[in-house]
């Protein structure tokens, strides 16, 4: 199998690992996969445990149901644990690092050893993945193996990043659940006790002031797991432009939302991806379609160089995974050198271009729906399946991509007195870019959110708002 069907291979069970949510059946499908794909004889997955200080083995083909433990610096696997670094041994036995006496105790011969470390997305080692003796004419593993298992054990370590999650947010889930039951119980029973001591004025206040104290803490808790989930969604966010010429602004209308962005770094230093989405809803249930977008993109974006492409992932991937959520959603190329913009849309704002004393949309033949509205298929019969479009951006102007929480904000205090009045878009959105068009983009965001608080009355949105300006020189 040549590495160009191998990473086929990868990229079409990417869906079914990204959305296998049991822990030791997803460790079992990827080593599974690991084997096959490596055209390996037999492989080891361990996962770290922080308390032992040890590697712990989930799946071990050819060894029984027997855990093996290593300590962290101990022994081949123990040193990629460490240190992050590919082994890649060719002869076994001829390496001073191995350790033949499991191959005494059971008869097997290893010949040749590749070990990868599996990092998380904050580059954390969590695992190591162990493959033996590789098969076909070769007779050991190569670069483009090393290669191939270091794009799927990225992929692998976001997968098990995310079944862990799903488990603790069941938890979580669970355990929230359990609390709103003991505390209706709670309240009824304190309205009974109410009633029954009504003539007991002083004693009555003294048990509501105590439940009043449980309400408090338990609100108190439950506000702390929602700023829990607030901060697993920020680590999404970049915190950091990749550029001078790059600003971004993200504000959420709850603790967590819907809004998401992303820049894709490639080869090419001259490349630069500009990611933006928006899902329909908000609070956790629309941050954690974030976070499957999030690792979807991790897998494959800085690979593929078709928006339109990665837009077609997305779809597949999430349709039938969200709840009935649907997400819009822009992906554009900017080459710096060239100042063309290669992107494609899925139902999302089309970007304002700002030049001289004019302000218009990039321009786009394209028409398109949201994500997760039609399969791909669908949207094939529909003559709507997602295309690339090339645009040459002027130069000295700028570019500003957004979600619709800036264009439809309304002012707060005509609506509370239902006075009709016009959103962001229609009233004061042109006159406040053409009269901030001049200043650096980090401080063309910072004004663009001063208008727009300014028109809204108040630093309170009814929807995420989400910005990112790029100059282009």
């Amino acid at each position: 199998m040549d590495s160009v069907k191998k990473l086929e291979k990868l990229l079409a069970i990417s869906k079914s690992i990204m959305s296998e949510m049991n822990l030791d059946e997803l460790l079992v499908i990827i080593m599974n996969t690991v084997t096959t794909v490596m055209e390996a004889d037999r492989s080891t997955l361990f996962l770290i445990d922080k308390a032992s200080n040890e590697l712990r083995s989930k799946v071990a083909q050819g060894v029984g149901t027997g855990e093996i433990r290593v300590p962290i610096g101990v022994g081949i696997a123990g040193t990629v644990a460490k240190n992050g670094r590919t082994i890649n041994i060719r002869d076994a036995y001829q390496d001073k690092r191995f350790n033949p006496e499991i191959d005494r105790k059971t008869g097997y011969h290893t010949k040749n050893i590749l070990t990868f470390a599996m990092k998380n997305m904050a580059k954390e080692i969590i695992g190591v993945i162990q493959i033996l003796n590789k098969k076909g004419r070769a007779g050991y593993f190569t670069k483009t193996d090393e290669d191939l298992l270091k794009a799927f054990s990225s992929l692998a370590a976001i997968s098990i990043e995310n079944a862990r999650m799903y488990k603790e947010l069941g938890e979580l889930n669970r355990d929230l659940e359990t609390k709103v039951e003991a505390r209706t119980r709670e309240l009824n029973e304190a309205l009974k006790i109410q009633y029954e001591l009504n003539n007991q004025l002083i004693a009555s206040a003294d048990i509501l002031e105590k439940e009043r104290i449980k309400l408090k803490n338990r609100n108190e808790i439950m506000e702390a797991e929602e700023e829990m989930a607030r901060r697993i969604q920020m680590q999404f966010i970049p915190f950091k432009s990749p550029s001078p010429s790059i600003a971004t602004f993200y504000k959420p209308m709850d603790k967590v939302g819907g809004d998401f962005f992303d820049f894709i770094k490639f080869d090419n230093s001259d490349l630069i991806g500009i990611f933006l989405n928006d899902v329909s809803g908000h609070g956790v249930p629309a941050a954690f379609i974030t976070s499957m977008i999030k690792s979807i993109l991790l897998q494959i974006a800085s690979y593929i160089n078709s928006p339109a492409f990665i837009l077609e992932h997305l779809n597949e991937a999430l349709f039938n995974q969200t709840g009935g959520n649907f997400v819009t959603a822009f992906y554009g190329i900017y080459n710096r050198k060239t100042r063309e913009l290669h992107f494609a849309n899925a139902g999302h704002n089309l970007p304002y271009l700002i030049k001289d004393d004019q302000v218009s949309f990039l321009p786009s033949s394209k028409t398109s729906v949201p994500l997760i509205v039609a399969t791909n298929e669908d949207l094939k019969f529909m003559n709507k399946s997602y295309a690339n479009e090339s645009v040459i951006l002027d130069a000295n102007s700028k570019i500003l991509f957004y979600t619709d929480g800036l264009t439809e904000t309304v002012n707060v205090f005509d609506k509370e007195e239902n006075v009709e009045t016009p959103e962001f878009e229609e009233g004061s959105l042109q006159e406040a870019l053409l009269e901030l068009k001049s200043l650096p983009v980090d401080q063309f965001i910072l004004g663009m959110y001063e208008k727009l608080k300014e028109y809204r009355g108040t630093d309170n949105f009814e929807d995420d708002v989400c910005m990112i300006c790029m100059e282009i020189n």
